[in-house]
C-alpha cells in the first residue's frame, strides 16, 4: 500500500487539499441552521394537539411563512468568532397568532444581526390551529374579502384543542420566556454573555416580547426588549407596570 501511494501521490494530495479547503470554509462560515426544541418533552398545555405544522410562500414575494406550530423551537444564527459581541436576541416573527412571517420578520432579521456580531434566535412559537391547507386558504380569502370575513381559527375543539385567542397568546408568551431561558442556559456553549440576552418581536411577536418584560423570573428576564408595531397591549399600562418594577423611570429612562 505504501508503494501504491508513492507511485501515485496526486490523488492523496488532491483529497487532502479538498478536505483542508472544506475545513477552512467551515471555520469561516458561521453556524446558522441549528434548531433547538424549547420543550423536548412537549410544550405544557398543548401536549394533545394533533394539527400538522405547515410552511407556505406568502403571495408572490417568495418569502416563507409557517402556521400550525405545535412544537416551539429556536433557529440559531451565531456570528463568527471574529465579529461576536456576546449579545444575543430572540426574534419573534408576527402573524396575528395564525402564522409566522418566518423570513421577513424572522430569518432576515437574524441574518442581519449575525452579520453585525449579534447572535439571533428565530422563535417559532405556538399558534392558533388554522386547519388543513384548504381550510386555511378559505379563511385567508374571507379575511381578504373585508371586515365581514374575519380569518379566525378552528377554535377550542379542533386540531387537538388549540383554544381561544387568549389561551394562544399565553402559550406564545410562555414560549418567548422559555426561549430566553434556553439561550441563557447555553451561553457558555454559544459564547454569549448571559447578561445580554434580549428579545424583539413584530406585531404578534411584539406582544410576546412585551409580555417577557412584564412577567418573568430571574432565569428568563430579558436584558432588553424591542416591540416593533406590537399588538394587543395598552402602552400606558405597560409603562406603569415597568415603572413599578423599576425597569423604567418616569422620564422614560430604562434601567435595564
Amino acid at each position: 500500500m505504501l508503494m501504491i501511494a508513492q507511485k501515485n501521490p496526486r490523488p492523496a494530495r488532491s483529497a487532502a487539499a479538498v478536505i483542508t479547503g472544506l475545513l477552512l470554509a467551515a471555520a469561516v462560515l458561521p453556524a446558522q441552521t441549528n434548531v433547538v426544541m424549547l420543550w423536548p418533552n412537549g410544550a405544557p398545555g398543548s401536549e394533545a394537539w394533533t394539527q400538522k405544522e405547515a410552511e407556505y410562500t406568502m403571495g408572490n414575494s417568495g418569502l416563507k411563512a409557517v402556521r400550525n406550530v405545535v412544537k416551539p423551537s429556536i433557529t440559531i444564527y451565531l456570528p463568527s468568532a471574529e465579529t461576536a459581541t456576546g449579545t444575543s436576541v430572540v426574534v419573534a416573527p408576527g402573524g396575528a397568532f395564525r402564522m409566522l412571517s418566518w423570513d421577513s420578520e424572522g430569518t432576515e432579521v437574524a441574518d442581519w444581526l449575525q452579520r453585525h456580531g449579534v447572535a439571533g434566535f428565530v422563535l417559532k412559537y405556538r399558534l392558533t390551529d388554522t386547519g388543513t391547507d384548504e381550510e386555511f386558504a378559505q379563511s385567508q380569502a374571507r379575511a381578504a374579502a373585508g371586515p365581514g370575513g374575519a380569518a379566525g381559527g378552528r377554535g377550542a375543539t379542533a386540531g387537538g384543542g388549540a383554544g381561544p385567542q387568549t389561551q394562544i397568546r399565553a402559550m406564545a408568551a410562555a414560549d418567548g420566556l422559555r426561549a430566553i431561558e434556553v439561550v441563557r442556559q447555553h451561553a457558555a456553549e454559544w459564547r454569549l454573555d448571559p447578561a445580554k440576552v434580549g428579545i424583539m418581536g413584530f406585531s404578534a411577536g411584539g406582544y410576546v416580547s412585551v409580555q417577557a418584560a412584564l412577567d418573568h423570573t430571574a432565569a428568563n428576564r430579558p436584558a432588553f426588549v424591542a416591540s416593533i408595531y406590537g399588538c394587543c397591549e395598552n402602552a400606558a399600562e405597560v409603562k406603569v407596570h415597568l415603572v413599578r418594577e423599576g425597569a423604567l423611570d418616569y422620564n422614560g429612562g430604562r434601567h435595564y
